[in-house]
């Protein structure tokens, strides 16, 4: 088991139209935290005999997302998006299972 801790993770956007009220009236970049986060992995090896083992991965076990974008960066179309540009994806977590034979 591994937990990886991101400290702040500064990011900047520039929002299509300049918002003129709430707190961002006037900014043509944003500010925002892509950070802070706690990410736990899982990685497990069994060995079923000399030649075979079984290995099974969780990234992300807990499926953290990356913090939602600021109102005037998400597109019209869209009520929220995520960052994409951190260190985990709006996915959440990941699942792999492995089977290794050696002659």
């Amino acid at each position: 088991m591994r937990t990886t801790h991101y400290g702040r993770i500064r990011r900047f956007g520039v929002p299509t139209t300049i918002p003129t009220s709430g707190p961002y009236a006037g900014q043509t970049e944003i500010e925002y935290d892509n950070g802070n986060l706690w990410i736990t992995d899982f990685d497990l090896t069994v060995r079923l005999n000399p030649r075979t083992r079984i290995h099974a991965n969780v990234s992300n076990v807990f499926g953290t997302k990356p913090t939602r974008l600021p109102e005037p960066l998400v597109g019209p179309a869209a009520t929220y998006a995520y960052a994409e540009n951190g260190p985990v994806t709006s996915d959440g977590g990941s699942y792999s299972l492995g089977l290794e034979y050696t002659w």
